[in-house]
């Protein structure tokens, strides 16, 4: 498979093109693969600036988000919602979720320049007003996480 992609963006380098998204159309990819090709793409083809856009088909586009952010990739296509699919690709369901990529990485203290809240409520409305668009984002279900205040701890002798 590697080396398939590889001659693909062989090709298209060839071209000229300065910068090229790799995809997991299909959701099959997992963190391990895509650290693999990141890695060889960015090896290969140094002056090749490289993103990523991954479907969360079976659950790991998040996981593939961060494993090729780890790799280098700042660069990434998502959808408000998850919403999207593909059309040459039966089964593909959506795209990551704009709010989860942009959640995971403010949690993780990487200023993205996105507020967080605003971002869910605008993939919120997009629920509203295309109800019948399929959309699968556990962030725009469970909310953003709410602090509970300060804990206190007794220290009471049993």
């Amino acid at each position: 498979k590697k080396d398939v992609v590889l001659g693909y963006v062989r090709e298209v380098a060839s071209l000229g093109v300065a910068e090229i998204t790799l995809c997991d159309t299909v959701g099959l990819g997992n963190p391990r693969q895509v650290a693999d090709m990141v890695s060889s793409c960015q090896v290969a083809f140094p002056s090749i600036s490289f993103g990523c856009h991954f479907h969360n088909t079976r659950g790991l586009g998040i996981a593939n988000t961060l494993a090729a952010y780890e790799n280098g990739i700042r660069c990434f296509d998502a959808a408000l919602g998850g919403l999207g699919g593909c059309p040459f690709a039966p089964g593909a369901s959506g795209n990551v979720a704009t709010e989860e990529v942009a959640f995971m990485f403010t949690e993780m203290g990487i200023d993205i320049g996105v507020d967080v809240a605003r971002l869910l409520e605008t993939a919120r409305f997009l629920r509203e007003i295309a109800p019948s668009a399929p959309m699968a984002s556990a962030l725009m279900e469970a909310g953003l996480p709410q602090p509970l205040g300060p804990i206190s701890i007794s220290e009471k002798t049993p």
